[in-house]
């Protein structure tokens, strides 16, 4: 049990790490552009080394202007946002069907009418 304990945070984890980068990129670009500005190249990995936490995207930021380090900031803000809500919400579809499962499945009232048709058969022997 304990190993299926630590296997399956470790894949929570990678799946929620990965949900969230996907939606948080795509979440930047998508800013950037309903602010008419196309990003370049470095100036992408800017924005997702500041959202990623990294020393070099936060030095990267430090040399952006104050008007173009508050934009920055919102959409860093925003993505952000946007890639844990959906990390969690798939988290928390997955944790939804574990208990619907548990429930139905593990001493729930499938197994009770199971045992209860066993216990019949036995009396009828």
């Amino acid at each position: 049990m304990y190993m299926f304990q630590i296997a399956g945070g470790a894949i929570g984890l990678g799946l929620t790490t990965a949900i969230f980068e996907s939606v948080s990129e795509n979440e930047v670009s998508e800013k950037a552009s309903e602010a008419g500005a196309q990003l370049t190249e470095a100036q992408e990995n800017v924005v997702h080394g500041v959202l990623a936490g990294t020393d070099s995207g936060e030095r990267a930021f430090d040399q952006l202007s104050t008007v173009g380090a508050d934009r920055a900031l919102e959409i860093v803000r925003d993505s952000f946002v946007a890639g844990i809500h959906a990390g969690f919400l798939v988290v928390s579809l997955i944790a939804v069907a574990g208990c619907v499962v548990a429930l139905l499945f593990v001493g729930g009232p499938l197994r009770k009418a199971k045992t209860s048709q066993q216990t019949a058969a036995s009396h009828t022997a």
